[in-house]
């Protein structure tokens, strides 16, 4: 084999991320809405995956329900809000090591309300594209349980058919901040 070959080969190993590096990352979470445009601080849970395709970049999928998002009137019967995310989380490998990773997270995905008044005669119910930005960290007890809180915003992207709405909403512009917290299982 000759030395550029052995060079090639080398810079190509170390380019790609190693096993040690990729790992996945499962978490339940519950947490509050609140601020923006909710009319109340409202509970919310979900899941989210994670894989870390390098120490310092990975991606996440999520899924997050508030039940009772809304301000109860005494006609609705729905006024829940789902999201459903995607998007790539950075971190800085130099800072915490293994066992306390402090990340930013950036994606995209679909802010659904469900917003309903008893007989069904005014409804919001539909998808709008969202971002998602925020901080957290992730703390390890030992090589794979450990505990993680992060700081999301979420606002809505583009104007949509929800937009017209009895309710008056503008689901285009719709804002909302999401602090939790919750167990991390890594594999």
């Amino acid at each position: 084999m000759t030395l550029i070959t052995r060079l090639l080969l080398t810079t190509a190993m170390t380019a790609l991320p190693s096993v040690a590096n990729a790992q996945l990352q499962v978490s339940p979470f519950a947490g509050v809405t609140f601020g923006g445009d909710t009319t109340k601080t409202s509970g919310t849970a979900g899941i989210s995956a994670r894989y870390w395709v390098f120490n310092w970049m990975g991606i996440e999928a999520e899924a997050a329900y508030s039940p009772m998002f809304f301000e109860q009137d005494g006609f609705l019967t729905s006024r829940s809000v789902t999201t459903l995310t995607g998007g790539f989380l950075f971190k800085a490998p130099m800072i915490g090591g293994d066992k306390f990773q402090p990340y930013l997270a950036a994606g995209v995905g679909v802010l659904r309300p469900n917003l309903s008044e008893a007989g069904g005669f005014a409804m919001a119910k539909g998808d709008t594209l969202a971002l998602s930005v925020g901080v957290g960290a992730t703390g390890f007890i030992n090589e794979h349980v450990g505990f993680r809180g992060d700081l999301r915003y979420l606002r809505g992207l583009r104007e949509s058919d929800l937009d017209t709405n009895p309710f008056g909403i503008d689901f285009s512009k719709f804002s909302f901040w999401r602090p939790t917290a919750g167990l991390v299982v890594r594999f």
